[in-house]
């Protein structure tokens, strides 16, 4: 007859799934919420949410394996799995191990707008599987859990190799289309799967060395607290059909560039064309940004480079390129600037309350205004306008 499980054993048994017990709670959230917030159902959207059913998945079966022998004993509880079950144990020991490479797989499709390749995750998956066979059969005279470990770090932190050249792009490539960029730079993804990483790799030697199952648990809720602030910074971060547009571009460029070397070549000689091939192709362009600043266009707080290049009667590339060739800076910098030299004068006349120049200059926020003219001029707002 099974014994009376304790709350906080119980609460034991529903952490020992790992990271992704805490996939479930994200994946239920977003596949509710999400569609609410974006009924347009963009690329972006679908990936994500294809990416938690998926993650969805891994949870059942991670919840089986635990939960489902503990059902069968005569004495449930959190620590006779191990026991009774060892097989299990090792198992689910590797399936953890693997579990923070494939969570940072399916991150990725926050950055990508698409799936991951269908590939990628059993090829995660198979090596620690691998290793679990042989510590299960012995087929080798030696364990492979160190080996598995020290596998996981160099996978989780060649991913972030990769996460940081990507975004670093990327934010270049977001400055060249939009005057701001609150709530569009995926910068925060690093600040978030940076400490889960570190959590994870410290774990593992923590809980092997100190055997104490409150750290579990500790870890277990700054985990969760984590991924929390994951979904959150997800579901508040803008996806448009531009951004979609941008990262299927930057894709794009990196597949050429590992497979085309001789574009590389091709533009590394458009740069050196003579000058007077620049001002042909950026003919007018000059008088057509000096009537849009007459007019005050940098005021729209969403104005973006797509807008400007629709009053040239061109594309926004044209537009990017010209900024950075003649005007050597990005669209964001060439816009804020303007904004910048707007909120200097209304500091030195006086008639608009502080709180509201940010605002009046085209700035989304107050703390992005306040940055970047601390920036430009060396001290806040607020002590400009007292000097002035």
């Amino acid at each position: 007859m099974n014994i009376y499980i304790p709350p906080f054993e119980y609460l034991g048994i529903l952490v020992q799934g790992g990271n992704i017990f805490y996939f479930m709670i994200n994946a239920i959230f977003l596949f509710f919420i999400m569609p609410k917030l974006q009924p347009k159902r963009n690329t972006a959207t679908v990936a994500i949410h294809k990416s938690l059913g998926w993650l969805l998945t891994l949870y059942v079966l991670n919840f089986c394996l635990w939960i489902v022998p503990e059902l069968f004993q005569e004495k449930c509880g959190y620590y006779q799995i191990g026991k009774v079950y060892p097989a299990y144990n090792t198992v689910m020991e590797y399936l953890d191990l693997a579990i923070l490479p494939l969570s940072m797989v399916f991150a990725a499709t926050m950055l990508l707008s698409k799936m991951p390749k269908p590939w990628i995750i059993p090829s995660i998956v198979f090596p620690y599987m691998l290793y679990a066979l042989n510590d299960i059969y012995s087929i080798l005279p030696f364990k492979f859990y160190q080996f598995a470990y020290i596998t996981t770090i160099i996978v989780v932190f060649a991913q972030l190799a990769w996460y940081g050249f990507f975004i670093k792009k990327f934010d270049k490539r977001l400055m060249d289309n939009y005057s701001n960029l609150d709530r569009r730079s995926i910068k925060w993804m690093m600040w978030t799967l940076i400490p889960l990483c570190l959590l994870t790799i410290l774990y593992i030697p923590l809980n092997m060395m100190s055997n104490n199952d409150e750290w579990m648990i500790i870890y277990d809720l700054l985990t969760f607290l984590i991924l929390s602030n994951i979904v959150g910074c997800a579901l508040s971060y803008k996806v448009d059909d531009m951004t979609i547009e941008l990262i299927d571009e930057q894709m794009d460029e990196i597949k050429k560039e590992k497979n085309q070397k001789v574009d590389v070549a091709a533009s590394d000689n458009s740069k050196t064309q003579p000058s007077s091939n620049l001002s042909n192709k950026f003919l007018n362009f000059d008088e057509i940004f000096q009537k849009l600043e007459e007019e005050c266009f940098y005021l729209d707080t969403e104005v973006n480079i797509d807008w400007i290049s629709s009053k040239l009667g061109t594309n926004r590339h044209y537009v990017s390129d010209y900024l950075n060739r003649v005007k050597h800076v990005t669209f964001y910098e060439y816009v804020n600037t303007l904004r910048l030299i707007h909120a200097e004068r209304l500091l030195k006349e006086g008639n608009e309350k502080m709180a509201d120049i940010a605002f009046i200059c085209g700035f989304n926020s107050d703390h992005t205004f306040r940055r970047l003219f601390k920036e430009r001029y060396g001290c806040t707002p607020l002590q400009y306008q007292k000097s002035a």
